[in-house]
């Protein structure tokens, strides 16, 4: 088997529920495990919520440090990142997939099962493609492309960071603990002569926030593209489709002329 099969196979593992698991999948941070596992199974975060008033000023501090150690530099004026790019199936996995006792999660009573179905499973083929193109650009090399993690850091200590450790991305920056913003303001900063193509979940939420974000330290919106076919809407109970086909970043369009696909953004840089 070739590293990229192996790669696959543990990329594939990530992506169990967090909702269905008695440990995360990362031993250097295994300390922190039941606080990890009950903050991506319950999400108990309210607007206001941080690392500090939430307890996890230390595991903050930690992935720090984690990411210093395992970081290489950003030497290119291209950047790929992913967003919470398993989000969805770690917390969200449950508004999506078929093998589920439906009833448990539509509020109003009755539904046609079978409608239900219908719709789950092509949420759920919809979802396949989103992770079958992040798993092709995060095990695709780009020789003038960064690769860069943006994961809060319940996520990233719990599962994600191994994308960093296994070399598929070279750096990862910690998102505010519900949101794409940066937790530190500065680390956009870096960006600002950089051409950004934009994967990960959710459009209209936190793939609006970092994409608001890297607006203000960007040259221009101009230099923001969007990989939309590796991008998702949240999968809620009220939706018939997760595909991406407009991002929004407040109020305005993502430029309709700077939307790419994972294909075409491969064959571009690879």
């Amino acid at each position: 088997m070739n590293d990229v099969s192996q790669q696959k196979i543990m990329l594939e593992g990530l992506l169990k529920p967090a909702s269905s698991r008695d440990k995360i999948s990362s031993s250097d941070f295994n300390k922190y495990d039941s606080k990890i596992l009950y903050t991506l199974k319950h999400r108990p975060l309210d607007k206001n919520a941080n690392y500090k008033n939430h307890g996890d000023s230390k595991l903050l501090e930690e992935c720090l440090i984690h990411i210093t150690k395992y970081s290489k530099p950003l030497v290119h004026e291209k950047t790929l990142f992913f967003i919470h790019p398993f989000y969805a199936f770690l917390s969200h996995a449950h508004l999506f997939d078929t093998n589920v006792d439906y009833l448990n999660f539509v509020k109003e009573q009755p539904i046609d099962i079978d409608k239900e179905h219908m719709r789950r499973q092509k949420l759920n083929d919809e979802m396949n493609n989103y992770k079958d193109n992040l798993f092709k650009l995060l095990l695709t090399s780009f020789p003038n492309c960064n690769k860069v993690l943006v994961e809060t850091a319940h996520a990233y200590s719990g599962f994600t960071n191994v994308l960093l450790k296994d070399g598929m991305v070279d750096t990862a920056i910690i998102s505010k603990i519900d949101s794409g913003n940066p937790e530190f303001k500065k680390d956009f900063k870096q960006f600002k002569e950089h051409e950004a193509y934009i994967t990960g979940s959710y459009n209209s939420g936190c793939l609006d926030h970092a994409i608001h974000s890297l607006i203000k330290k960007i040259r221009s919106e101009r230099h923001i593209w969007v990989i939309t076919d590796a991008a998702i809407n949240k999968p809620s109970p009220n939706v018939d489709t997760v595909a991406v086909t407009n991002v929004h970043c407040g109020y305005e369009e993502v430029y309709p002329d700077r939307m790419i696909t994972t294909d075409k953004f491969i064959e571009k840089y690879r």
